[in-house]
């Protein structure tokens, strides 16, 4: 039998490594945002001041070059901000189990700041000011490209005509102008209204994520009940014993699912972890997932989950199972967040 203190010990120290390395990663990619959100600005500048002529045959993909580019780089901090969450979830886990729960990652200062006019509201938030730099980048590279568009519809004969016929009668100064105007709205609102659908699509999918979580953990926990009282036999004293005690329960008990139990839990974890319910790869490789689980003692188990009562047993089983952060599964799970 292992030493229950040796094993504290070695598990503070552990964490306390983990702290380090966490807190490292976290510096390292506020260090990458910045650095993103700095240049990305500068370089667009630069870019504009020796674009091509609006009439040259390379200003379109030019312009197209700079809005992919900073799409892709938009995307990348998207991502970043996923790792940034979850450094800054096990930061707060590993301080609530060292013992810390006062810790500057467990109680971090929430956006306190706000600006009213009406029905607009604008928060101090960095992820908001972020998002407004891509924003306006990502406007003036689409107002490149309609503008390169522009020239080329305007080189259309009737279009032409019209142009020369305003051009005479209002002066070619204003209608350039009048066009520029336009374009530049044009841009505006096509970036809005891309940016609005993400936002809606992004909370579409976190409350899809979040309900398939919640419903796997159930499961999860349901199987996992079902395999101590049925096959190991445990009265009720002891099953709410080991249910919420310390324990690692051998991964037979996801045999104790019937099928359409374990198929239901399939897509479950395929929910929350991929949004590819339908994809018979996804599927079978998290089906051989289940099966290796399946085949570990007790013993074997606490390689991949440290002992711990049910609710966050089934959390971390869960976690192995999705790839998902176990502390977000439960705070997600039992109400937490």
């Amino acid at each position: 039998m292992p030493d229950p203190d040796q094993e504290r010990t070695e598990r503070r120290a552990a964490l306390s490594d983990e702290y380090a390395t966490v807190v490292g990663n976290f510096r390292a990619l506020t260090e990458i945002r910045f650095k993103l959100i700095g240049l990305l600005p500068l370089a667009s500048l630069a870019a504009a001041a020796v674009k091509p002529d609006p009439r040259s045959p390379g200003s379109l993909p030019f312009a197209l070059f700079g809005l992919a580019t900073t799409i892709a780089i938009a995307a990348y901090n998207k991502r970043n901000d996923q790792l940034y969450d979850q450094l800054v979830g096990r930061a707060a886990a590993i301080e609530r189990e060292l013992g810390t729960p006062d810790g500057a990652y467990a109680n971090r200062l929430t956006p306190w700041l706000s600006f009213r006019k009406g029905r607009l509201t604008w928060t101090v938030d960095h992820r908001l000011s972020v998002a407004a730099i891509y924003f306006t980048t990502a406007t003036f590279w689409l107002y490149l490209a309609l503008e390169a568009a522009g020239v080329g519809i305007s080189g259309i004969p009737t279009i032409r005509g019209n142009l020369d016929w305003l051009k005479t009668d209002l002066g070619a100064q204003t209608v350039s102008a009048a066009l520029r105007w336009l374009l530049a709205a044009f841009a505006f609102f096509i970036t809005l209204a891309v940016a609005c659908w993400l936002k809606d699509r992004e909370k579409t999918r976190r409350k899809e994520m979040r309900a398939a979580v919640k419903r796997g953990v159930e499961s999860i926990m349901e199987a996992e009940r079902d395999y101590l009282s049925t096959e190991l036999g445990l009265d009720k004293a002891a099953l709410d014993h080991v249910l919420s005690s310390d324990a690692v329960v051998p991964g037979a008990f996801l045999n104790s699912m019937n099928r359409a139990v374990r198929a239901a839990l399939v897509k479950e974890c395929i929910t929350a972890s991929s949004e590819r319910a339908n994809d018979t790869e996804a599927i079978d490789a998290l089906e051989k997932r289940i099966a290796f689980y399946a085949r570990q003692s007790a013993s074997q188990m606490r390689l991949y989950i440290h002992p711990q009562p049910g609710e966050r047993r089934a959390a971390q089983m869960m976690a192995l199972l999705t790839d998902l952060p176990p502390t977000c599964i439960y705070d997600v799970a039992f109400g937490r967040r």
